[in-house]
């Protein structure tokens, strides 16, 4: 995607700070034993605000879209642009909604591709909860909006869980070293692949 210009840098250190983030909070956030914790409560608890906070029609639309993608192998992208009437026929099934709702539902992703990202590809896991909420601006702008505790947001919320789940930043900084670390080493078989060309 990068070499087709599909893809801005930009997009590609936010994917790799995306993953990079599910591979440190993977490992603690969804074990067994962390599960049964005050603090995984709490943020299974921002997460469930969140979905109470959607249109379950859309988000769901959009969940099972991305899933359908996947499966057929197409890029979700494409998906939304043009689907075909068997991908609408099969998502109306699915989802037991009609065919005009799905087809504008989609139609309204594809118009606003990052607008749609940000505020449902979240309801696809709680990992994307977590993920979305750590590395996409508009999500944590949609949490925002969402009244949490008090007077707390949402997004306030979330940022307190997991400042006590990962005791600070961290996770950030850990995150970050990954990213420079994976940026050098690009930039050095860069130059390698030049020098050898």
């Amino acid at each position: 995607k990068v070499k087709n210009n599909t893809y801005s840098m930009e997009d590609v250190y936010t994917s790799l700070l995306h993953e990079l983030i599910h591979v440190k909070t993977n490992l603690k956030l969804f074990s067994q034993e962390f599960q049964q914790t005050n603090e995984y409560k709490q943020l299974e608890s921002s997460y469930n605000k969140y979905l109470k906070s959607i249109d379950s029609d859309e988000a769901n639309t959009y969940k099972e879209a991305y899933k359908l993608s996947r499966e057929l192998n197409k890029p979700f992208n494409d998906l939304l642009n043009n689907p075909t009437q068997d991908e609408i026929d099969t998502l109306s099934k699915r989802l037991n909604v009609s065919k005009n709702d799905v087809t504008k539902y989609i139609k309204s992703f594809s118009a606003s591709k990052k607008a749609a990202k940000s505020k449902y590809y979240a309801n696809v896991s709680i990992n994307e909860f977590v993920a979305l909420a750590m590395t996409d601006e508009g999500f944590q702008n949609y949490l925002k909006t969402i009244p949490g505790k008090s007077s707390k947001s949402l997004w306030k919320e979330f940022v307190d869980a997991i400042l006590k789940i990962f005791g600070g930043n961290n996770l950030l900084a850990e995150t970050i070293e990954s990213i420079i670390d994976v940026v050098e080493y690009t930039n050095r078989s860069s130059v390698i692949d030049r020098e050898e060309a």
